[in-house]
């Protein structure tokens, strides 16, 4: 990831601390528990809400991120959420973050991502999936359901008139 901390640490110089916007979601991280986080190797994108993951110790698995649904590939817009979640995704080192699976890892899970499914809604490349918030866990729900809600108040993407 170092694309990623090379961006963060440029963000970092830009401004003081005072002059770092409100998160009005920081409040919910008191409440959130680890949970067990798998490392893996993105090495495809086939959708804009779906990753194929070398997960180590697993092997190959398809992971559709928790929280976002974005458009069919024969859909509008479907190609260029693609592509984004892949100019985000592709080739990074990631941690899945989920129960393990019960027995053997079936070859397609609903995972946690780092910030992916996020960056896709801010971007309006999808829409939130509030049925899927426990599976984010109140933190991470309510970030991709505001960042969601920006998309729709910008005309972003998918919320394109």
């Amino acid at each position: 990831m170092p694309r990623r901390a090379a961006l963060l640490l440029a963000g970092a110089l830009a401004c003081s601390a005072e002059e770092i916007p409100p998160d009005p979601c920081e409040p919910l991280l008191a409440a959130s528990r680890d949970r067990a986080a798998w490392p893996g190797l993105v090495v495809d994108v086939p959708r804009g809400d779906t990753l194929r993951v070398q997960v180590k110790s697993v092997g190959l698995r398809t992971i559709r991120l928790a929280g976002l649904r974005a458009p069919g590939l024969g859909e509008s817009l479907g190609q260029v959420s693609r592509f984004h979640l892949a100019r985000l995704a592709k080739g990074l080192r990631i941690f899945l973050v989920l129960e393990p699976p019960p027995g053997a890892w079936p070859s397609e899970v609903i995972a946690l991502v780092e910030d992916f499914a996020e960056a896709q809604l801010e971007a309006g490349m999808g829409w939130y999936r509030p049925e899927e918030e426990a599976l984010l866990g109140a933190y991470v729900s309510c970030r991709c359901r505001t960042a969601a809600e920006r998309a729709r108040a910008a005309a972003r993407g998918v919320w394109t008139p």
